[in-house]
């Protein structure tokens, strides 16, 4: 038919240029690439590096954070968080991901936090993306999830 095509999985339109909105994102692995190293110039933990952990969060609610944190870590290093499967389910509501340091005695401290619409219309599905506000930083690989991909 004239004016219609067989567009590729997640485009759409009269010329197959417009992107389909996931109805969720996976993020499949998730690590921080950037963070202070101190807190102030006061270091996070008394005797060595912070004991990281992220937590996201849709608004206010939470929705994930790792298994485990990264023990001692050095802000001159990327780490990798072990994580299990994340959906972010509202991908044009704003997320945040916060950065802690775990304390077993008292409060965990926020090392930063960045916030993010996960879904972009004009990216061109990306694998890899970055989200980051100067202080902190985040690398995480993601998959489109479609309802049709769940059958």
């Amino acid at each position: 038919m004239e004016g219609s095509c067989d567009c590729p999985d997640k485009f759409t339109g009269p010329d197959c240029s417009e992107q389909k909105t996931p109805d969720k994102i996976e993020i499949r692995s998730i690590q921080v690439t950037n963070f202070p190293g101190s807190n102030e110039g006061t270091a996070w933990d008394i005797n060595d590096g912070p004991d990281l952990y992220f937590r996201l969060y849709e608004g206010e609610t939470p929705l994930a954070q790792p298994m485990i944190p990264v023990d001692d870590a050095d802000y001159l290093q990327d780490h990798f968080f072990f994580v299990d499967q994340i959906f972010m389910k509202n991908v044009l509501n704003e997320h945040s991901l916060q950065l802690r340091d775990y304390d077993a005695e008292d409060d965990d401290e926020i090392l930063g936090e960045v916030k993010f619409i996960p879904y972009e219309s004009n990216n061109g599905f990306p694998a890899v993306i970055t989200w980051e506000n100067g202080t902190v930083a985040f690398t995480a690989e993601i998959d489109y999830i479609y309802n049709r991909d769940l059958r």
